[in-house]
């Protein structure tokens, strides 16, 4: 068992890995498999309405994918080529390098849990020439940081997952989904397994696909946790 202090994202990566948590991981992705496959069978549009985090983020990268079907391929063309198998294990999760990449693209354009970044100040504060009081809550704002064309580029407003595969000297605090430094959540590592699994098993079997059906746009809900509201797209057999 883990001792409190010893416990953060790599930790618990390991922990996993040790402690051979991802079959329980993929009985839980199969469990939404079978759901989706009940609902491909009706050839109607799929409307996701996630409630967690991870979910959330599935459905952000669905929405994206339909959008983007080129992408969508060379992501399909990855897994098919690391993932030849039905049966997916740790080590070729860990190699989806294009998966990895459209994933961080997802969470900066829409930092589901920017509020992890909220601080209160513990100790009169002089940042330049303003004072932050003991007691004030302070918070990063993820959204404007996550968007900065001088950070990202002048397509910051676009869905271009390559900007993480290329290398480029950003620094480190430029993307914060997750919070950052000794508090990044903790849930991180748990989270990229999961959902790289559910893309996997689904553009394994299926095209993401934009319906008349699919909104234009992602209408962002809640404080907390921010979730789309409802993404509607549809799932096609792959030939």
């Amino acid at each position: 068992m883990l001792c409190k202090s010893e416990i953060g994202p790599n930790n618990l990566e390991n922990y996993m890995v040790s402690e051979k948590i991802m079959p329980t991981v993929e009985d839980s992705v199969n469990v939404m498999m079978d759901h989706l496959k009940k609902a491909v069978k009706s050839d109607k549009p799929f409307n996701i309405h996630p409630f967690d985090t991870t979910a959330n983020t599935l459905a952000n990268t669905m929405f994206f994918l339909a959008k983007d079907p080129e992408r969508m391929k060379i992501l399909q063309a990855e897994i098919d080529e690391v993932c030849p198998e039905e049966e997916v294990t740790y080590e070729q999760l860990q190699s989806l390098k294009y998966g990895d990449a459209v994933m961080k693209e997802v969470l900066r354009m829409v930092p589901i849990a920017a509020f992890a970044t909220s601080r209160e100040c513990s100790e009169d504060t002089t940042l330049g020439n303003i004072l932050v009081e003991k007691g004030t809550q302070v918070q990063v704002d993820v959204f404007t940081l996550q968007y900065d064309k001088e950070i990202w580029g002048e397509d910051a407003n676009k869905f271009v997952p390559e900007r993480f595969l290329e290398n480029e000297n950003r620094h480190p605090a430029a993307w914060v989904p997750f919070g950052g430094g000794l508090r990044t959540c903790i849930g991180m590592r748990l989270a990229y397994m999961e959902e790289k699994l559910a893309l996997v098993k689904i553009l394994k079997e299926y095209d993401v696909v934009e319906y008349e059906q699919t909104e234009k746009e992602l209408k962002l809900v809640g404080s907390t946790v921010l979730n789309p509201e409802s993404v509607t797209i549809k799932l096609i057999k792959r030939t």
